[in-house]
């Protein structure tokens, strides 16, 4: 699996002397826990030591963590407050993960690097680079009552709209054997450490869940929930039955997992899985017209917030949607939040692709009214039943065109 990126313009925040002190000023977390991700900021007023003519300035940091492989996976600081810089960074780091921003306090801010920190350790991940601009919050451990985790986890959770809303959450946070959010989603301890002792008994490694069709299921006994996902692991897919009860209660952020187990599992074909998870895919092929330095200087700022994946013969940008409500439906799909992919080739070709027509329109809309427009030429716009774009990618090829051709041929 190719290593996730954000875009980023690196600032200007490295320094070698140790401050006088620091003054927390102010942090904010988004509210994407339940996704696996989770972003931080935090603003510093920092006074320098004696001797030295400078004044006092500030100090940003940008925590992004990951909570299932890579763990605190990026850090950016800027020194100062150039508001376009500092936009394009935060933009960069925050804004491509369809939440909300959050208030926390010191405590609580700290409490979550060193959660970062712990949960990177026990992933043996790296941690991001330079450590020592942020090890001076990892020096006094942040001890926080259960009441005060549990207000912090609400605060980067997302509320919960309904029982699909708390149930694919569930299955997607326990597929990625991620014990916090899956603890923050059950009942108790004794619930969390037996979904996760099925989940592993089903797969010792965490998988990627591609779809999860919940389907409510009552008799004398209440009111169950039964999931058919499809599932990926090291092995290939396979398809698995998990049920699920939730708590009674009124308030929706309140209702909890109260058991879970597997019912069943098998394996399907990689055909018999892309026919759970086929749409419609809308291309626009663009031929690039200007050399690859200008080409990558302009889409490196249109592309901010975007997610990046690097390829044999080019990088994928993957935009989301400003929003996660995709999870809110009986049916999920993994790939429901991306609302556009761009794939820049090696071979001077940006090829678009959404799955709507109203959203490919958007994004043609987007690039016409950017310097891209006058760098690029529409070379065919396409409807498939299928996916087709990250087959291209792995096949190889290319020239987009000519590889649909091929492919109609077949």
């Amino acid at each position: 699996m190719d290593h996730p990126n954000f875009t980023v313009i690196k600032g200007g925040g490295d320094y070698t002397v140790e401050p006088a002190r620091r003054v927390f000023v102010s942090a904010e977390a988004t509210d994407t826990r339940l996704m696996g991700v989770s972003a931080l900021a935090i603003l510093w007023e920092v006074y320098p030591t004696a001797g030295t003519d400078a004044g006092s300035y500030h100090f940003h940091q940008f925590f992004y963590y990951d909570a299932e492989e890579f763990g605190l996976d990026s850090y950016r600081s800027m020194r100062g407050d150039d508001k376009l810089a500092l936009e394009t960074m935060q933009k960069a780091m925050i804004g491509g993960l369809g939440g909300r921003n959050v208030r926390l306090t010191e405590r609580e801010a700290r409490w979550l690097v060193q959660a970062y920190v712990r949960g990177s350790r026990e992933q043996g991940a790296e941690l991001a680079e330079p450590v020592r601009e942020y090890e001076f919050l990892l020096h006094d451990p942040i001890l926080l009552s259960d009441k005060e985790k549990g207000f912090l986890w609400r605060k980067i959770c997302c509320p919960l709209k309904s029982e699909y809303h708390i149930l694919n959450y569930f299955v997607m946070r326990l597929t990625g054997h991620d014990r916090s959010a899956v603890r923050y989603l059950t009942d108790s301890d004794e619930t969390c450490e037996n979904a996760l002792r099925a989940m592993k008994e089903l797969s010792p490694q965490p998988v990627t869940l591609y779809k999860s069709e919940l389907v409510p299921h009552a008799d004398e006994s209440g009111t169950s929930y039964l999931s058919e996902a499809v599932l990926e692991d090291d092995d290939g897919y396979f398809l698995a039955v998990l049920e699920m009860t939730l708590t009674d209660d009124l308030n929706m952020n309140e209702r909890k997992v109260s058991s879970f187990r597997v019912n069943s599992s098998f394996r399907i074909s990689p055909e018999e899985a892309a026919m759970q998870m086929n749409r419609d895919e809308f291309i626009t092929c663009y031929d690039i017209n200007a050399a690859p330095d200008v080409f990558d200087a302009m889409f490196e700022i249109f592309s901010l917030g975007f997610m990046l994946t690097n390829h044999d013969n080019g990088r994928l940008f993957m935009e989301f949607n400003d929003n996660n409500d995709h999870v809110n439906k009986p049916v999920f799909k993994l790939h429901e939040d991306v609302h556009g992919l761009y794939y820049v080739s090696d071979f001077a070709q940006l090829i678009v692709a959404a799955y709507s027509e109203a959203a490919i329109t958007e994004l043609e809309f987007n690039i016409s009214h950017t310097p891209l427009a006058e760098m690029t030429q529409v070379a065919g716009r396409y409807k498939f039943r299928e996916t087709v774009l990250y087959d291209f990618i792995d096949s190889g090829a290319e020239d987009f065109v000519t590889y649909v051709e091929d492919i109609k041929g077949e």
